[in-house]
């Protein structure tokens, strides 16, 4: 498990194959800044698909799993756009890139 402190403007690549579990990610806003994320939230029956530009707010406590479609650079967020903390699984061949 890693555990993941974000900080507003701070952004990561999710490539072809990986995914990331984002646990309780209640209140998070997941920001596609390139590429498309594939959003899956626990338990709902709808998925969400965001292009570069576009973000989502999570209005659940439910966990969430990311997925570059097939890349993307990607910032989790609190509401306010201030630090989130997150605990999350990340499974790819190599390790996350974080960028600055």
């Amino acid at each position: 498990m890693i555990q993941l402190c974000c900080t507003a403007g701070m952004s990561f690549r999710l490539g072809g194959g990986s995914t990331m579990l984002i646990k309780r990610a209640s209140g998070m806003r997941i920001v596609c800044h390139a590429g498309a994320v594939w959003i899956s939230e626990y338990r709902r029956f709808d998925d969400s698909v965001l292009q570069a530009g576009e973000s989502l707010t999570v209005h659940s406590d439910r966990d969430v799993v990311l997925s570059g479609l097939p890349d993307a650079q990607v910032a989790l967020l609190s509401r306010g756009g201030q630090a989130q903390r997150a605990a999350a699984t990340h499974h790819c061949a190599g390790q996350p890139e974080f960028l600055t």
